[in-house]
């Protein structure tokens, strides 16, 4: 420990064992805390949790206060930049009654709070700002997911009583926690780069995450509200938690080992294409892709098959005429490899298109889909729908940035009819 930092420890002891034993009861609050075991949430403990906000609000009436921000201004990593941080004491001070929980001079919780700061200054985190989103309905074989600057990882029990609104219930009993964040286990986490001269939209930021994910397999998943936080848990003025309005569970989501290639290529994908393209080039992908998201909602399942119609039409149709012959078509070829494969494909994608006229004409329902002689209800329709038309999606990112325009793209689908040697993808 260098000079400095021994000199603002011991007047940092000093304060705090200048707040009188009788008055440290006022500093603690009785809060509800979410408890984990195995990575899933347990119950709702009710524990006794120090006000870090209050009592470094204490050791500022302290008379030696003054002295102790002078020594801390002098510790060498602080002193170049404590002029434009002055909050970086007040940081300090609820870090380290954060981590202890106790109002008394601890040395290896000081020196930890010491560590936090300097990397905090020395790997420029006050340059970002850092977020987290929970995602509802989703597992994986995987810890940690790293992609850019996206990272998927294990909920903490700081982030599930954010989400879940714990941190702000002062009730005697055990506040209601909605089943399907009960059941949350991972979050998404990402920064992005301050600047007070712009505005972010963070649901834009993390899109292509999540229409990743959902392109690479199927399941109800979706992004919950955004919270600040720190990654180094320095604390900050952050905003306190919010009760999240939540989704009825459906269809939960897992990503398998084996599928972790097929989604990290989706993402590349997709930032690349709106990274190369203008947006004229890639509006019929944007279009198809938020058709298709519109499945995530809880809408009727005649609505789904109509929004996946829409979805596959917009990517594999750009004019007003053989609509129906042409997608199904179309669809065929980039979808199956088998003629056999092929010719049921068309014939399914045809019906649907059938099945759709339907409904948005509000005719008596009469279209019926088999499948190995069998009918099928319009919720396995909508599921195997669901998959050819992601499927399409995926294969036109690809063809998109081989092609580079949806014309080329559509006339090669067409040609490779004649060209039964040529290979779109390759």
């Amino acid at each position: 420990m260098n000079v400095e930092i021994k000199k603002f420890s011991e007047l940092f002891k000093i304060c705090l064992n200048d707040i009188p034993k009788e008055k440290h009861m006022i500093f603690y609050q009785t809060k509800w805390t979410s408890n984990f075991h195995d990575g899933k949430f347990r119950k709702a403990n009710r524990i006794s949790k120090l006000n870090s906000k209050l009592c470094r609000e204490e050791i500022e009436r302290n008379s030696k206060y003054y002295e102790l921000k002078q020594v801390f201004s002098e510790i060498q990593f602080i002193g170049k930049i404590y002029d434009k941080n002055p909050t970086l004491l007040e940081e300090f001070i609820e870090t380290y009654l954060f981590l202890l929980q106790k109002i008394e001079f601890d040395q290896s919780y000081f020196l930890q709070s010491i560590k936090i700061l300097e990397s905090h200054i020395k790997r420029k985190f006050s340059d970002r700002l850092y977020f987290f989103t929970p995602i509802y309905d989703f597992d994986t074989e995987f810890e940690k997911i790293e992609i850019g600057e996206f990272i998927i990882q294990k909920i903490t029990t700081n982030q599930f009583d954010k989400i879940s609104g714990l941190d702000l219930s002062n009730e005697m009993e055990e506040p209601f926690i909605d089943f399907e964040q009960k059941q949350l286990k991972f979050i998404l986490s990402f920064s992005i780069e301050k600047n007070p001269n712009s505005t972010f939209d963070l649901k834009k930021i993390s899109a292509n995450i999540l229409n990743a994910l959902r392109l690479t397999t199927n399941g109800s998943i979706y992004f919950g509200s955004f919270y600040r936080f720190h990654p180094l848990n320095l604390q900050g003025d952050y905003f306190p938690g919010s009760k999240e309005i939540v989704r009825k569970s459906t269809r939960s989501y897992f990503l398998k080992k084996e599928q972790i290639d097929s989604f990290k290529e989706i993402y590349y994908s997709l930032n690349q294409i709106y990274e190369i393209f203008d947006e004229n080039k890639t509006r019929y992908l944007t279009y198809s892709i938020r058709r298709f998201d519109y499945v995530y909602r809880d809408y009727l399942v005649e609505d789904n098959i109509t929004d996946l119609m829409i979805s596959l039409e917009t990517i594999l149709n750009n004019q007003p005429f053989e609509i129906r012959d042409k997608t199904s078509l179309r669809a065929a070829i980039i979808l199956e490899d088998s003629d056999d494969k092929k010719i049921e494909c068309k014939k399914f994608i045809q019906k649907c298109y059938d099945m759709r006229s339907e409904i948005v004409h509000g005719k008596k329902r009469s279209t019926k889909i088999k499948e190995n002689e069998v009918v099928l209800t319009d919720e396995e329709v909508k599921n195997k729908l669901e998959n050819f038309v992601r499927t399409a999606i995926i294969k036109t990112l690809k063809l998109q940035i081989k092609f580079k325009t949806q014309d080329t793209i559509l006339n090669k689908i067409d040609s490779s009819v004649l060209n039964r040697g040529e290979d779109l993808f390759d």
